[in-house]
């Protein structure tokens, strides 16, 4: 079974490859040839940043490989990636899981996320667990629209797994 843990700065490597990873898997078939996958090298910066802190990282790992992650800043889920190989198998469920335990933890009734308007399977995942829209928004880095949701913690935790 994929085990779950959080993440420690020397994962920032690993991070980053899952990152490029499955950000070309999800935003692809979104973007045609406009296309651009973030750079390995920044994105290597990036999680060694967030891994210091403030924020909170969980990664879930199979045969010593980390096959994806999740990260919040405050109430904030910031990101959930899972490579495309490792999804739908609960894995997923089980990082949004310990995100929401996190916030709950930091003293947050709701976490906050906002998904790619054109995301309809990632949509579909937080509507699943009980996320309500609350408005749109421009993603600052694409331009894109965003859906904005909120997600309550108490009843995220409440679910099986």
């Amino acid at each position: 079974m994929t085990g779950i843990r959080e993440a420690i700065p020397e994962d920032a490597r690993a991070i980053a490859a899952v990152h490029v990873a499955a950000h070309r898997q999800t935003y692809a078939r979104y973007f045609g040839t406009s296309y651009a996958a973030p750079d390995l090298g920044d994105r290597q910066d990036l999680w060694g940043r967030a891994l210091r802190g403030p924020g909170r990282a969980f990664v879930a790992v199979e045969d010593g490989e980390i096959v994806g992650f999740g990260h919040h800043l405050g109430a904030e889920i910031t990101t959930l990636y899972l490579l495309a190989a490792w999804q739908r198998r609960g894995i997923g469920q089980r990082l949004l899981q310990h995100l929401a335990a996190s916030i709950a933890a930091a003293g947050f009734a709701d976490a906050r996320l906002a998904v790619l308007a054109r995301n309809e399977p990632a949509i579909a995942f937080y509507e699943g667990w009980g996320a309500r829209r609350i408005g749109v928004a421009t993603d600052p880095g694409s331009g894109e629209e965003d859906i904005l949701f909120t997600l309550n913690t108490a009843a995220c935790l409440g679910r099986r797994r």
